[in-house]
């Protein structure tokens, strides 16, 4: 199968929810389990709450009341990450309803996962480069294929 140029630089929807579940994925990777935001300190109000055992949504374990930074609620929260949209101009990754509410509050305390100004942390950019590029090399594959054509004389 063969396609043209113009076709190439257009990726796909299918495309586009691979990289975003991949841009989840180390999301997910990066925050949780290489704990990139390790060594921030918890607000005054929060560390009061974690040790109380009152961090946690209601109805929700906490497994934690330590006071040092550990990411297991963000880890929780992070599960609620999700492909919101994806077309043939790109992806929306996002969370919705208290996990939003949770993800800007990391940020007002220096545990930004994601704002306007920087909307990926590095190494997530970093591996979000890499997937785009691999998707497009794999467009401009297809631009090269060959037609035979059979003539009868």
């Amino acid at each position: 199968m063969s396609i043209s140029i113009a076709d190439a630089v257009k990726l796909p929807s299918k495309d586009w929810r691979w990289i975003g579940e991949r841009m989840i994925a180390s999301i997910r990777e990066h925050v949780a389990n290489k704990m990139y935001f390790k060594g921030k300190a918890y607000s005054a109000g929060y560390r009061e709450s974690k040790a109380a055992g009152k961090a946690a949504d209601k109805g929700v374990p906490q497994s934690s009341t330590s006071t040092t930074p550990d990411l297991t609620l963000t880890g929780k929260m992070l599960k609620g990450v999700e492909v919101r949209q994806a077309s043939g101009d790109g992806v929306t990754i996002g969370w919705i309803g208290n996990d939003a509410a949770k993800v800007e509050y990391n940020a007002d305390m220096g545990r930004a996962i994601t704002t306007s100004k920087v909307p990926l942390i590095p190494p997530v950019d970093k591996e979000l480069d890499v997937d785009v590029n691999t998707k497009y090399a794999e467009r401009v594959k297809l631009t090269g294929g060959t037609t035979n054509i059979n003539l009868k004389m």
